[in-house]
């Protein structure tokens, strides 16, 4: 046998994403000050959750575009934003499911997916 261990490979690339997720969430918390549960509410945790979904395993042109458009885009906008964040936030979600959709099956809306 030649090359990697695939296992070997899995668990060094979680073990380096763990590590840098402690180490943002050190940086994360120092910024802050203190930790509260308050400081991160479910809609902050489905903004990176989206982030990560749109950003899939693309390189890193996907992966700042979804960041800039979830978490900096919101930052600048207008006072009234904030009332429709979150319908906008589940319309996105809709859109993109509704594309990842079209785009498993091939971009027919009645054919079957892989899985069925």
């Amino acid at each position: 046998m030649s090359g990697l261990s695939t296992n070997t490979t899995r668990l060094l690339v979680f073990a380096m994403s763990a590590f840098l997720a402690g180490i943002g969430g050190a940086l994360t918390i120092s910024m802050a000050g203190q930790v509260r549960a308050q400081s991160f509410g479910p809609f902050e945790s489905l903004t990176w959750l989206a982030v990560l979904a749109l950003s899939g395993t693309a390189m890193l042109r996907s992966s700042v575009t979804a960041a800039l458009v979830l978490a900096v885009l919101p930052s600048y906008a207008p006072a009234g934003f904030a009332n429709y964040q979150t319908m906008l936030f589940g319309a996105l979600a809709i859109g993109a499911a509704v594309l990842g959709g079209l785009l498993v099956r091939g971009g027919r809306p009645g054919s079957p997916t892989a899985w069925s």
